[in-house]
């Protein structure tokens, strides 16, 4: 049976997420049900208005700080959270080991483009990143945001659909012992405030939330296949005018 390259290519992929670890859940909310969808995703307490899921994309918003969903159960050990987004205003996080008593990990892309984080449950939180990304709050572009807990090291990754991701996380940091949250908690996504306070919204593709790193795409993979996708259709053309 004949297949497409682009099918190879997505079985491809599958087998290497698969080597690396396993979903906890995927959902790019195509069934336009969220609340209802086997008690997969819980709303954060002050989450106003709720989240809309009608065109098939999940879109949160917020006049205040802050609105979120979260996944539903709390998740011991490594784990990694990757959505694609598009952010029309405000502030867009994500969040990993969330809990009332032990704070979590969070990382946000603020809405002059900054992007940074904290591990709240300490005195004062540790700042970590601060660095600029290319695509800023408000600018209407798809993004793919990920942030990686693996053992004490906690990072992240931000780039611009359509080109190719960072060569290493542009925010990451070494933990101690005392600054590690070492309990369950919760991974998932919020919307905080935009610049003065103003309101936030950004529009989410898909929530991936897996046990281990989801894999980053390597530039020289895409060229890869950007190439094999060129051959591919000369090819296609080349038989389609000798039938002709």
């Amino acid at each position: 049976m004949k297949r497409s390259l682009f099918e190879i290519f997505v079985f491809g992929s599958f087998l290497s997420s698969a080597a690396f670890g396993a979903d906890i859940v995927f959902d790019n909310f195509e069934d336009m049900d969220l609340l209802n969808d086997a008690g997969t995703w819980e709303l954060a307490d002050g989450t106003n208005p709720d989240p809309d899921v009608s065109s098939g994309d999940l879109v949160l918003s917020t006049a205040d700080c802050c609105s979120g969903v979260f996944h539903s159960e709390p998740i011991s050990g490594d784990v990694s959270v990757r959505i694609q987004a598009r952010v029309h205003s405000g502030s867009l996080g994500l969040v990993a080991n969330g809990s009332e008593s032990n704070g979590s990990y969070f990382v946000q892309v603020r809405p002059d483009g900054r992007f940074d984080g904290l591990v709240p449950g300490l005195p004062d939180g540790i700042p970590f990143g601060g660095v600029s990304v290319p695509v800023a709050a408000g600018t209407d572009k798809d993004v793919i945001f990920q942030l990686d807990v693996v053992g004490k090291t906690v990072s992240s990754w931000f780039w611009e659909v359509g080109k190719q991701p960072p060569a290493s996380p542009q925010i990451s940091i070494e933990l101690t012992d005392k600054q590690a949250i070492t309990e369950p908690g919760v991974a998932g996504i919020f919307v905080g405030f935009g610049a003065g306070g103003a309101p936030s919204s950004s529009t989410v593709r898909y929530i991936q939330v897996a046990d281990a790193p989801i894999p980053i795409p390597e530039p020289s993979c895409a060229v890869l296949l950007l190439g094999g996708i060129a051959f591919w259709g000369f090819g296609e053309r080349r038989e389609k005018l000798s039938r002709d």
